[in-house]
C-alpha cells in the first residue's frame, strides 16, 4: 500500500493521529508492505509531545518514520514536517529530497529496492 496524508497546521493533532491510526488499521498495515508519505506538520527535527505521540502510534503498527532533512524551508526556518514512514526494512528503500521551487516544501521521493 501507498498512503498519502495531509494535516493542516490548524488541525487538531490528537484527532489527526487517531484518524491516521484507524486508517492504518483498515489497511492492515501490520501484515502488508506500506509506505506513508505526506505533510503531517509535525517537525521531526523538534522532538516534543507531538513527535512522540506520532512515533508511538506508528510503532503500534510496526511503522517507522524515516529521517528526512528539512522539507520546508523559508527565509526564517527549516523544518522537517513532511514525512516518509514505512514498515519496510529501511535498508530496502532509498529516499531523496528535491527542491522543486514549486512551494516552500520540497518533494520527497522513495524508491523501493
Amino acid at each position: 500500500h501507498v498512503m498519502g496524508i495531509y494535516r493542516s497546521p490548524a488541525g487538531n493533532i490528537d484527532d489527526a493521529i487517531n484518524i491516521m491510526s484507524q486508517s492504518l488499521e483498515e489497511t492492515k498495515a501490520e501484515s502488508s508492505p506500506l509506505i506513508l508519505m505526506g505533510d503531517i506538520n509535525i517537525d521531526s527535527m523538534k522532538p516534543d509531545r507531538n513527535t512522540a505521540k506520532l512515533n508511538e502510534i506508528l510503532a503500534l503498527h510496526n511503522i517507522t518514520r524515516i529521517h528526512l532533512p528539512p522539507t520546508r524551508i523559508t527565509p526564517h526556518s527549516k523544518t522537517s514536517i513532511d514525512c516518509l514512514c514505512t514498515n519496510l526494512d529501511p535498508t530496502d528503500i532509498v529516499t531523496n529530497v528535491i527542491n522543486t521551487g514549486l512551494s516552500d516544501h520540497t518533494a520527497q521521493t522513495c524508491k523501493v529496492l
